[in-house]
C-alpha cells in the first residue's frame, strides 16, 4: 500500500488556490472490491467508451428520442460518466497493475484532466485533487510523492495567481469601458457642435474627434486601474 501524502497537505492547497474540496466521491470507495479486486487489465484508461445500454436500446427509440440522446449535452454527460467510472476502476486496482502499465495509464489520465480542466469540465480544485490521487496511485515512497506534490502545488498556485491576475485585468477594462462609453456621446455632440474657429489649428474636426476620444479612453483606464490598486480610495 502506498505511503499517503498527508492529508494537511490538502488543506494547505485549497487556502492558498481559495478552492473548495469537495471531489471525494472521486477515490475509491471502501468495498469488497477493494479487499479482493478485479484482476487488473494493461488496457484500463481513460478513453471515452460508448455506453452500452444506450447502444442497445437507440434502435428503439423515436425520432425525439434520440435526438434527445445525440444533444451534446447527453454526450457530454456520458462522457462524464465514462471517464468517472474508468477513473474509479484504476485507482481501486491500480495497486495490482504492472508498474510500466500502470504508470502508463496514470499519465494518460494526467492529460485527459488537464484536458477536461482547459475546456472546463473540471474545476481546478477537482484537477489539483485528482492529480495528487494519481501521485499517490503511483505507489512510489513518500519522499517521492511528496516531491511530486510539491511541484504540483508550485504549478497550481502559479496557475491561480495567472487567473486572478486576469480576472483584474478584464475587470479593469470592463470599468474603463463603462466610464468611457459614458463619456463618448458628449465629446461626440461637443465637438460635432464646435464652430471652425474652436478646433485647434491645422487640425481637421475628425481628427480632433479622434484625438478626444483616445484620451477620454486612456484616462477611463487610468482611473480604472487606480481604483483597482486602491479601492479605498475610490469609495
Amino acid at each position: 500500500m502506498p505511503a499517503l501524502i498527508n492529508t494537511s497537505r490538502l488543506v494547505t492547497v485549497s487556502a492558498v488556490l481559495g478552492l473548495s474540496a469537495a471531489v471525494w466521491w472521486w477515490w475509491p470507495s471502501t468495498s469488497a472490491s477493494q479487499t479482493n479486486p478485479k484482476p487488473a487489465t494493461a488496457s484500463a484508461g481513460p478513453s471515452a467508451a460508448p455506453i452500452a445500454a444506450h447502444e442497445a436500446t437507440a434502435a428503439s427509440l423515436n425520432a425525439e428520442q434520440q435526438a434527445l440522446l445525440q444533444a451534446p449535452q447527453t454526450q457530454a454527460y456520458q462522457d462524464k460518466l465514462a471517464f468517472e467510472s474508468t477513473l474509479r476502476d484504476f485507482f481501486s486496482q491500480a495497486s495490482a497493475l504492472p508498474e510500466a502499465s500502470r504508470d502508463a495509464q496514470a499519465e494518460a489520465f494526467a492529460q485527459a484532466i488537464e484536458e477536461r480542466e482547459a475546456s472546463g469540465a473540471l474545476a481546478m480544485n477537482e484537477a489539483l485533487l485528482l492529480h495528487i490521487a494519481l501521485i499517490q496511485a503511483q505507489g512510489a515512497d513518500e519522499a517521492s510523492q511528496k516531491a511530486a506534490a510539491d511541484q504540483l502545488l508550485a504549478r497550481y498556485q502559479a496557475r491561480s495567481a495567472a487567473r486572478a491576475q486576469q480576472g483584474l485585468k478584464d475587470a479593469v477594462e470592463a470599468q474603463a469601458f463603462q466610464q468611457y462609453k459614458s463619456e463618448e456621446a458628449r465629446i461626440v455632440s461637443e465637438v460635432m457642435a464646435s464652430s471652425d474657429s474652436a478646433l485647434p489649428l491645422g487640425v481637421t474636426r475628425d481628427e480632433y474627434l479622434r484625438q478626444r476620444l483616445q484620451a477620454a479612453r486612456e484616462a477611463a483606464l487610468a482611473n480604472a486601474s487606480g481604483a483597482a490598486r486602491d479601492p479605498d480610495q475610490s469609495n
